[in-house]
């Protein structure tokens, strides 16, 4: 399995990835100041796993499979290596990565 990072510059790629069906998961892990907030995409199950974890009180708060994600929740799904964004719940999370895991063959 291969690792390509997204970003703005290879969406076109990543798009014949997902076309081809050769993506076995995408991966997006945002941080703030106490949160720690991965996402997951499994296309072939069509499943989303997010979890969300306050490092502060060494705590999980969510860890939850979805079908389809909040718009809220796409926004941070969207974000690519370094963007920062603010919610409207005060936390500034920055993107930390980005990854689509694909096979080869």
């Amino acid at each position: 399995m291969k690792t390509i990072n997204k970003t703005r510059d290879n969406s076109r790629e990543i798009e014949s990835l997902y076309e081809q069906r050769k993506v076995e998961c995408e991966q997006t892990h945002l941080i703030s100041d106490s949160i720690e907030y991965h996402i997951n995409y499994f296309p072939k199950q069509e499943r989303y796993h997010v979890t969300i974890f306050d490092f502060k009180c060494n705590d999980m708060l969510s860890d939850i499979y979805y079908f389809k994600l909040s718009n809220s929740t796409l926004r941070y799904f969207n974000l690519v290596e370094g963007d920062v964004f603010s919610d409207s719940f005060g936390n500034t999370f920055k993107c930390k990565k980005h990854v689509v895991k694909f096979n080869c063959i």
